[in-house]
């Protein structure tokens, strides 16, 4: 009986899994553990951890099955790949635990693959990195002994949430992290908040923990974290072997790279369903949702007219019979006087002609001898949404000009700097009608998809759900791509980190072309 309840048991898993939005099923989950996805271009790459490399493997997409499939292992023939330390270096560390992690984390480096680069950071309300990238040991070891503990609040789930915008597209990144517990800030990115975007942008996370204080809670969704990436978490309390330690967060052997061609037709910008068939037919499955990229057309196809046949000519109708013509009737005589009377005319109208100009003009001189008032800045209008309505320009006293076309200039002070209530603009260059405007006191996220963006472009299929943000920091304003599919571009060229922009800067998401304005705070 307790076999039989068993196997009804796992058998309503199974069916659970297979009717989440991202669910496997139970074989597949413990075999085929799903680690990260990306979408670039036509192509789509997927990390998995298995017990073996699969022999036979298809992938489709709805019910279209894709070509070109590769596999790469990373035991046969190792790929690149990106390792994230981040280490809480606040005083909520005990001092013996600051010496196991410590000893851990260079155990790791000292023993660090080729192919593994390593960023190490430390975090509070924010992050620092000591290195970026790296490979070179001596150099990472360097930056290690220079963590030193401070008195500071950290907040993990505002930490991770941001950085899982920064991997790059086509590379398995990972995330180590140090730290007592998942904690965040009353107004800040919530735990529920971080797992849905843990889903959007899969990155598997180690999680190495540590009690203190009463800390339970905390470390468990921590570790739910880890367990729901399908990363690992190492216990400190626990870890009394460092070596064992090191390998549950250096093991790597067992992670192979699918990559498959998208159909063309499949490239429309919408999230699809997606399905990894390990095995054969009946074999272990993954599902997923995955974003579509969206083909970019470089010149769009002017479509064939074909010109109406020529209509036939109509018969031409019978000539009418000739009217004879009468004979001009010679003009009479002017009258004499009448050449006054034409002049006196033309006076007439010259001195109407004339008056009119007086008018006009004298009256434009009055209006221009007027005091021009200065617009108060207290009555600036910031609507958040796009209309129709041209953006309400200050006089030029107060840092704007206008030139005669419409194009609005801003010039910066002689500092240059800006300050968190500054105005941001945005114009549609081929669409002027499109104006977008939004304040800049915190990062304002730009995309298709209106829910998840404070600027919603939602009217080309090129731009991404969060294509990216424009953010002021150290008064300077700055964009950085958050990994869209048909890329951010200023001035016409790629960007791939945080890019400085000013007034007048051209950006472009997908084929959608901005000039942007920065108006000065209020």
């Amino acid at each position: 009986m307790r076999q039989i309840g068993r196997k009804m048991l796992a058998a309503v898993f199974v069916a659970l899994g297979l009717f989440t939005g991202y669910g496997v099923t139970a074989h597949a989950a413990k075999e085929h553990k799903l680690l990260q996805i990306d979408v670039e271009k036509d192509r789509v790459a997927a990390y998995f951890e298995g017990e073996e490399l699969p022999k036979e493997i298809a992938f489709q997409i709805g019910q279209t099955s894709c070509e070109k499939i590769e596999v790469t292992g990373m035991s046969e023939n190792p790929f690149p790949y990106h390792t994230m330390i981040l280490v809480d270096n606040s005083l909520s560390v005990t001092k013996q635990n600051r010496e196991r992690y410590m000893e851990i984390l260079r155990s790791y480096i000292q023993n660090k693959k080729e192919n593994e680069q390593i960023s190490l950071a430390v975090y509070g309300e924010d992050v620092t990195f000591l290195t970026d990238r790296s490979s070179d040991i001596q150099e990472l070891l360097t930056a290690l002994e220079k963590i030193s503990q401070q008195d500071r609040d950290t907040y993990l789930t505002d930490v991770l949430y941001e950085l899982l915008d920064a991997p790059k597209a086509g590379e398995l990144t990972r995330f180590i992290i140090i730290s007592d517990g998942v904690d965040n800030k009353y107004i800040g990115i919530t735990r529920e908040e971080l797992m849905e975007k843990l889903k959007e942008n899969k990155h598997p996370v180690y999680m190495v923990g540590h009690i203190y204080q009463g800390n339970e809670k905390q470390l468990e969704n921590m570790f739910g974290i880890s367990r729901a990436t399908n990363g690992r978490e190492v216990l400190l309390d626990e870890a009394e072997d460092t070596a064992a330690a090191v390998k549950t967060l250096q093991n790597v052997e067992n992670i192979f790279r699918v990559t498959a061609e998208i159909p063309e037709a499949l490239r429309d910008g919408s999230n699809k369903n997606a399905l990894f068939t390990f095995g054969g037919e009946g074999g272990a499955v993954v599902r997923v949702d995955i974003a579509m990229p969206f083909s970019v057309v470089e010149s769009e196809k002017t479509e064939e007219v074909t010109a109406p046949a020529p209509e036939p000519a109509p018969e031409p109708a019978p000539e009418p019979a000739p009217v004879q013509e009468q004979e001009p009737q010679p003009e009479p005589e002017k009258e004499k006087g009448s050449g006054v009377f034409g002049l006196l005319l033309l006076v007439i109208i010259a001195a109407g002609i004339g008056a009119v100009v007086y008018l006009l003009f004298g009256k434009k001189k009055k209006q221009d001898k007027k005091p021009k008032e200065k617009p108060s800045k207290k009555n600036f209008d910031i609507p958040t949404k796009s209309d129709s309505k041209p953006p309400v320009i200050p006089s030029n006293d107060d840092g704007f000009d206008e030139e005669e076309d419409g194009t609005i200039l801003f010039t910066q002070d002689d500092t240059g700097t800006l300050n968190e209530n500054c105005l941001l603009v945005l114009q549609d260059t081929n669409e002027k009608e499109r104006i977008f405007r939004y304040p800049l006191k915190n990062k304002v996220v730009l995309g298709r998809n209106a829910g998840k963006v404070q600027i919603a472009i939602d009217y080309n299929k090129t731009v991404s759900g969060q294509h990216c943000e424009i953010y002021i920091r150290n008064g300077k304003c700055y964009i950085k791509d958050l990994n869209s599919a048909n890329k951010t571009r200023v001035g016409g060229k790629i960007i791939s980190g945080e890019t400085q922009i000013h007034s007048g800067s051209l950006i472009s998401l997908g084929t959608v072309e901005f000039e942007l304005q920065i108006f000065p705070g209020m």
